[in-house]
C-alpha cells in the first residue's frame, strides 16, 4: 500500500478528563471563558440574562438565610463541583458543610444543589444524575422561562443510568409554593422570591 492509498482516521471529539480540565484551569487555560465540564466535554455557559441573574442573586440570599454564616455550612454560588465521572459543574447555587467547602480541589459532598435556568434546562435536567451519583439528598431546578421549580429528591441505584443513579422523586412546584428543606427540618423556602415579575 503507498502512502497516497492510506486514509487518515476521520475526525472525532476530545473527551476530556476530569484531571485533564482542572489542570489546564489551573495553569489559567481557560481565563475569561464561562465553561464547566460535562461528561468530557467542555461546556460554555450562556450569558446571564436578567431573569437568570436575578434568580441567582434572591438564591444567595435565601441560601444565606436558610443556613446562616458560620454555622457548619459553606453557601457556593457559581462555583466547581466535583461530580463522579469526568463532569465538573458549576451550580448556580451549593450548600456542603465547612468541612467539604475547605477540601481540595473541590467539594464533592453537597446537601443541596440548586441550578437555575432560563435556556439550559434540558442540560440542567441530564444534571440531575450526577447529583444523584453525588448522593445529593436534593436538587433544585428553578426554570425562569417555565416559572417553575423542579424539586428532585432522594438518590436511589439504577442500573440503566450512566453513573447508576438517579432520582426517585420529582415534584413539579409553582411560583407560589415552598420547600422546607430536608438538611433544616422546619425551614422553608418561599419560591416566588426567584421569579421577577
Amino acid at each position: 500500500m503507498t502512502v497516497i492509498d492510506q486514509h487518515p482516521a476521520p475526525p472525532h471529539v476530545k473527551h476530556w478528563t476530569k484531571d485533564e480540565y482542572n489542570t489546564l484551569t489551573e495553569q489559567g487555560v481557560f481565563s475569561g471563558q464561562r465553561l464547566y465540564l460535562f461528561r468530557g466535554e467542555l461546556i460554555e455557559m450562556s450569558p446571564q440574562l436578567h431573569p437568570h441573574a436575578f434568580a441567582v442573586m434572591q438564591l444567595t440570599a435565601a441560601l444565606f438565610r436558610a443556613f446562616g454564616v458560620d454555622q457548619g455550612y459553606k453557601v457556593r454560588i457559581q462555583l466547581p463541583f466535583d461530580v463522579p465521572g469526568d463532569s465538573m459543574p458549576e451550580p448556580d447555587g451549593l450548600v456542603c458543610t465547612a468541612e467539604q467547602g475547605a477540601r481540595r480541589p473541590h467539594p464533592d459532598r453537597a446537601v443541596l444543589v440548586i441550578e437555575v435556568a432560563d435556556s439550559s434546562q434540558e442540560k440542567d435536567r441530564e444534571k440531575a444524575l450526577e447529583y444523584a451519583a453525588a448522593a445529593i439528598p436534593e436538587y433544585w431546578l428553578v426554570d425562569v422561562r417555565e416559572r417553575r421549580v423542579e424539586l428532585y429528591r432522594h438518590p436511589v441505584t439504577d442500573g440503566s443510568t450512566q453513573l447508576g443513579f438517579r432520582y426517585s422523586s420529582l415534584q413539579l412546584l409553582n411560583p407560589s409554593d415552598s420547600i422546607e428543606l430536608l438538611e433544616k427540618p422546619g425551614v422553608a423556602v418561599a419560591l416566588a422570591q426567584f421569579f421577577h415579575d
